[in-house]
């Protein structure tokens, strides 16, 4: 673990989390490099820039990023960026968790907080966090998840919900041709402390494992933050250069 400086204020309501421990299979088909998280994309700047700023804007002063075998990569990276206002700290998973598991890895580590906002670190956009933050405290909500509309969903899960925004399926990556646009995960999530708190497992993913369990429970509703900001992702080569072409911020 490393810590950016002892005096950050602290924040028990929220902290954030970029989940950062993916191999990068698919790009490294094509291209030579380690972590996707840490390729450049504009102006210098990484996903996990992009990430870690989101945070910052949001004001949440206590960041933890996972990583597999990339670790000392980040090791690197994270000693460049000095931040005044928080405490970034590295948490290597010998084992890869999945989402979920190491989501509830980091928070077993640390369980000092209320909530947590958890950033796929491989989408990349410009969402105002302290307006899903908002949204989420005034549904009183438990556990929520920002979608985006996207005609090309073959490789997103996509999500419905009814008229008070309260998800009621969530598909993950259909393959199918889109015929219409679909409101899609934008791989960020608020969740609450007490439904972390109910799982025990440790190697399980948001997408495949807990989010249907919870559906099928009908125990805790989850709800659908709509944004229309663009999500950008990295997952190949092409869209990693369409995301270097078309990213403006």
């Amino acid at each position: 673990m490393m810590q950016k400086n002892q005096n950050y204020k602290y924040n028990e309501k929220y902290i954030g989390i970029i989940l950062s421990a993916g191999k990068s299979t698919r790009l490294k088909k094509n291209l030579k490099i380690t972590s996707k998280n840490l390729v450049k994309i504009k102006k210098g700047k990484d996903s996990l820039e992009y990430n870690l700023q989101k945070l910052e804007k949001a004001e949440i002063t206590n960041i933890y990023i996972n990583t597999h075998q990339y670790h000392k990569k980040f090791i690197s990276r994270i000693k460049n960026r000095f931040s005044k206002s928080n405490k970034i700290s590295l948490i290597n998973e010998k084992k890869i968790l999945g989402t979920a598991g190491g989501v509830f890895n980091i928070c077993k580590k640390f369980p000092n907080f209320e909530n947590v906002i958890v950033l796929y670190g491989d989408n990349i956009s410009n969402i105002n966090l302290k307006r899903v933050i908002k949204i989420y405290e005034n549904k009183n909500s438990k556990f929520s998840i920002v979608v985006h509309k996207l005609n090309d969903f073959k490789s997103s899960g996509v999500v419905k919900f009814n008229k008070n925004n309260e998800i009621t399926s969530f598909n993950e990556k259909l393959n199918i041709v889109a015929k219409k646009y679909n409101w899609v995960n934008a791989g960020i999530y608020i969740i609450n402390k007490n439904i972390i708190e109910n799982f025990k497992v440790s190697n399980c993913d948001f997408a495949k494992d807990i989010i249907p369990f919870l559906l099928k429970k009908n125990k805790n509703k989850i709800y659908a933050i709509k944004t229309t900001m663009r999500v950008f992702a990295i997952d190949d080569v092409d869209l990693l250069n369409k995301t270097k072409r078309e990213i403006n911020f």
